[in-house]
């Protein structure tokens, strides 16, 4: 049913069904949001468990104990999540902290992608730049200009392609695991792990 320009649901669970097309900003704070159909706005959620299998026409800005996105995302996606899968078509950037973030092989971020967290697993596509800050990083997918981490350990997988350079801060050279078969179209550069004090990611 046609909804108002802000539908604002408190303590509730929500389902969107994939014959329903919401109009207008959608709020939800309880146990689950599910989205199958079409929500033209914007979303935020405070839930235990969401998932996006249909369709957002504007940004989502989400927290969440599990969080799975494979439908699509118009605008930007800003989310918090302990176990955080994307394997969603995202036409903004991409904003996420998480314990462990998978980014699958079909996933597409339009534009710049920023992750904070404790495993980072990107095997998809990143249009723009890519910064990650986490232990262990794995990047199998592609990133169209940059690649930036903070890293105990990061990995460049032989089916990685990267247009623009690597920048790894790392506590040794060795933290750093670029495979042969890896395509890196700029430079590859290690900075020491403690200079970030002083720099722009402390900031």
């Amino acid at each position: 049913p046609p909804a108002s320009a802000v539908d604002l649901r408190v303590r509730e669970s929500v389902h969107v069904t994939d014959d329903q097309t919401l109009e207008g900003t959608l709020v939800v704070n309880g146990e689950f949001l599910h989205v199958d159909g079409v929500i033209r706005g914007d979303v935020f959620a405070l839930v235990e468990q969401m998932t996006v299998r249909g369709r957002i026409e504007g940004n989502l800005f989400a927290v969440a104990r599990d969080l799975e996105l494979s439908g699509e995302v118009d605008g930007s996606t800003h989310a918090g999540a302990e176990n955080l899968n994307v394997d969603a078509q995202i036409r903004g950037n991409l904003y996420t902290v998480s314990d462990l973030l998978t980014l699958a092989p079909e996933a597409r971020v339009g534009r710049d992608a920023f992750h904070l967290g404790e495993r980072v697993r990107i095997e998809g596509d990143v249009h723009r730049d890519l910064i990650t800050g986490g232990k262990h990083v794995e990047i199998r997918g592609s990133v169209g200009r940059d690649f930036e981490t903070w890293a105990r350990r990061a990995k460049i997988l032989p089916t990685a392609r990267i247009a623009g350079n690597v920048v790894a801060h790392v506590r040794d050279e060795s933290d750093l695991e670029v495979a042969e078969a890896a395509l890196v179209g700029g430079e590859t550069s290690i900075e020491p792990l403690d200079s970030v004090r002083h720099g722009r990611f402390a900031r």
